[in-house]
């Protein structure tokens, strides 16, 4: 069963590499990543709220329960921001490239864990963690081979959203593991309840970034394009399979054998590799060396942070 549950967590890896693909393939049609990630969240919003409703209601005191559902909603706004900004980046650069710089963001949950809840710091994690800068440095230094003329300095660049994008990673990291600090949140805040409160973050993360806009009539009229449906649907029944079949019940079965340090690096290792190999295969977008020494360098610390 051990090897059951890496297979769901590679799936779950492998998932996440759909997700970058779904969102470069949005900005390369000129469609708005910001409207894709409405109808996800309203139909996500919609889907958990109607099973929170019927389950029994949560074991939790409501300080606690509150102090959980705001820590989602953080996490659920900067997932959005997230994908926001990627979409951005991915625009003009290398989408191999933004991609594996803003999945470093795992950084930011270990230095929280650090820092606030002393989680040692071995020789082991101190070089993974210097694996994962060295790999950001490179990344930086290399030569974007998909950006246009004007895309590399200033506002508009696309390193400056795809660092945007590194930050938002962290905080969506650093958010979403917090309620896993304690025991009493992890066992009476479900799943669905993550869910639901996860997505209503990203509502507010819409109305926050699209706010003039709203009032526009012409803002709305790409909802009448299908293949923004089409890709937000796949989006939300890939999400449903993930989170109730793949990703949480990998969890469990590589856990109950003594080796839950290893479920998020198997989840990142495998989108951290899989992304460049399409971007390579199906967008043609070449990496020169220093890019795939990044990439291998990052996979690298990301692995050894997790180490217990």
């Amino acid at each position: 069963m051990f090897f059951l549950g890496v297979i769901y967590l590679i799936a779950t890896g492998l998932f996440w590499v759909l997700l970058g693909a779904i969102v470069g393939a949005v900005e390369r049609r000129g469609l708005s990543t910001a409207l894709l990630m409405l109808l996800l969240a309203s139909g996500m919003v919609a889907i958990g709220g109607c099973v929170v409703a019927v389950l029994p209601a949560s074991p939790l005191p409501p300080r606690q329960y509150a102090l959980a559902a705001a820590s989602l909603f953080c996490a659920g706004f900067f997932d959005y921001m997230l994908f926001l900004t990627m979409g951005r980046a991915m625009r003009n650069g290398p989408n191999g490239i933004v991609w594996t710089v803003a999945q470093s963001g795992v950084i930011f949950p270990f230095l929280f864990g650090v820092f606030f809840y002393f989680v040692p710091v071995t020789w082991v994690r101190g070089v993974g963690m210097a694996a994962v800068l060295a790999a950001l440095v490179c990344n930086g230094l290399a030569k974007g081979l998909g950006e246009t003329p004007d895309s590399d300095s200033g506002a508009g660049s696309w390193r400056f959203w795809m660092f945007l994008a590194f930050l938002a990673a962290g905080g969506n990291q650093v958010f979403t593991n917090w309620p896993s600090y304690y025991e009493g949140i992890r066992d009476g805040f479900s799943a669905y309840s993550r869910t639901f409160w996860l997505y209503m973050g990203y509502l507010a993360g819409f109305v926050l970034s699209e706010n003039r806009r709203l009032l526009r009539r012409d803002y709305w009229r790409q909802l009448h394009d299908r293949r923004l449906w089409g890709f937000a649907a796949l989006w939300i029944v890939g999400t449903l399979v993930v989170s109730f079949w793949l990703s949480f019940r990998g969890m469990d079965l590589v856990t109950a054998h003594g080796l839950g340090a290893i479920c998020y690096p198997v989840m990142v290792c495998s989108c951290l590799v899989g992304f460049p190999i399409y971007s390579t295969l199906v967008l043609r977008e070449r990496c020169t060396a220093l890019q795939w020494a990044a990439l291998i360098t990052g996979v690298a610390g990301i692995v050894m942070i997790s180490v217990e």
